[in-house]
């Protein structure tokens, strides 16, 4: 596996961006860590096997794939594929469970801490709303954690992501559509992020107005 530097990545960054003509990616010293941060357009599923994957670093393949796909209910699945081995996080503070994603609330902090978990369970699925609040069915701003891993080296981040679902007498809810607007990750391996955190504005070097080096697509199965 190719080992790459804090500073070539930010590199890479930067010449994959020029040579898209794209950017929106925003960092500020990468010598000190920093905080990339990418603002997709608005992406939502809600037709069974479509997905869409996301390059969160530029480099290598994707990182993360969001997949609609149906349980007998409907659930929203997070894989993640990569040169690197992504990995997706849960809030233990919403369930010691490692069998479904739980979200994460704006502030709350993702990293090496005892509120992190890796979740373990079968598709890494996201748990779409429930009673406790654990879910992503909320109308406040919900977070799935994930870690891009190369070697030792863990990069946190987090996508901000909502699901759709119908009301309905049972204590979870039905998610019949899944929307991502947007994800950050910090470029300093072991460094933790804050769920909703973005860059300082007075440390950004800002790129250029689009999509950025993100891979993105969408395609039915």
């Amino acid at each position: 596996m190719e080992m790459i530097s804090k500073q070539d990545r930010a590199k890479r960054l930067m010449a994959y961006s020029a040579a898209a003509g794209l950017g929106a990616f925003s960092f500020g010293q990468v010598s000190e860590g920093a905080i990339v941060h990418v603002d997709v357009p608005d992406v939502t599923l809600n037709v069974e096997g479509t997905e869409v994957s996301f390059n969160i670093d530029g480099v290598g393949y994707d990182d993360i794939k969001i997949q609609f796909v149906s349980f007998g209910s409907d659930y929203a699945r997070v894989r993640g594929r990569s040169l690197y081995s992504t990995v997706a996080l849960t809030d233990l503070n919403k369930s010691a469970s490692l069998y479904y994603i739980r979200a994460f609330d704006a502030g709350t902090e993702i990293g090496f801490n005892a509120n992190t978990g890796v979740v373990s369970g079968p598709g890494e699925i996201i748990k779409p709303t429930s009673l406790t609040g654990s879910g992503f069915g909320r109308a406040v701003d919900s977070y799935m954690g994930f870690a891009l891993v190369d070697g030792a080296n863990w990069n946190f981040g987090w996508m901000r992501i909502q699901t759709l679902h119908n009301p309905n007498p049972l204590p979870y809810g039905v998610a019949d559509a899944v929307t991502v607007f947007e994800f950050a990750y910090e470029t300093e391996p072991g460094v933790s992020i804050a769920a909703g955190a973005v860059p300082e504005p007075l440390t950004l070097g800002i790129l250029a107005a689009g999509l950025g080096a993100v891979g993105l697509r969408r395609r039915a199965v």
